[in-house]
């Protein structure tokens, strides 16, 4: 009686196998698609423009603060004055002084090919950091990174 039912179980299932086999010829089309045809490529006084906008946003809570600065210092460009100081701003707006020192040192860290951007973004800095009462890493002895 097993055996009668098993052969009965086993023949219905190679049944319905072949019923839902697909041609081999219908298996080997794939959709192609270029995604990269259609990328905008941003200019950099959008990225700018884009960037400051995002920082001076009345409603930038913390977490969008920190997750837009690790986005920003993420790409392979140091950002404008005006958006670090628009950065600085948030905060201390949000009363974070940690954040708006290590995105200094964040500053620091990047422009470490090219020792004459750091001082020249500090000196277009000075007052935001003086305004805002901001400590520049190196007067707080953080020492320097490099990557």
């Amino acid at each position: 009686m097993l055996r009668a039912v098993s052969s009965t179980l086993f023949r219905s299932a190679v049944a319905s196998s072949r019923l839902a086999t697909v041609p081999a010829q219908a298996t080997q089309v794939a959709a192609v698609r270029a995604y990269s045809a259609g990328h905008h490529v941003e200019t950099d006084a959008q990225f700018d423009a884009r960037w400051l906008a995002y920082f001076q946003d009345p409603n930038l809570d913390l977490w969008e603060l920190r997750n837009g600065l690790n986005t920003l210092l993420a790409h392979d460009v140091i950002p404008e004055p005006a958006i670090v100081a628009a950065a600085l701003r948030q905060a201390r707006r949000h009363n974070d002084f940690a954040l708006a020192v290590r995105t200094l040192e964040a500053i620091r860290v990047k422009s470490n090919l090219d020792k004459s951007i750091y001082p020249w973004m500090m000196k277009e800095l000075k007052p935001v950091i003086d305004e805002l009462h901001i400590s520049l890493p190196e007067e707080l002895n953080i020492p320097k990174l490099s990557w």
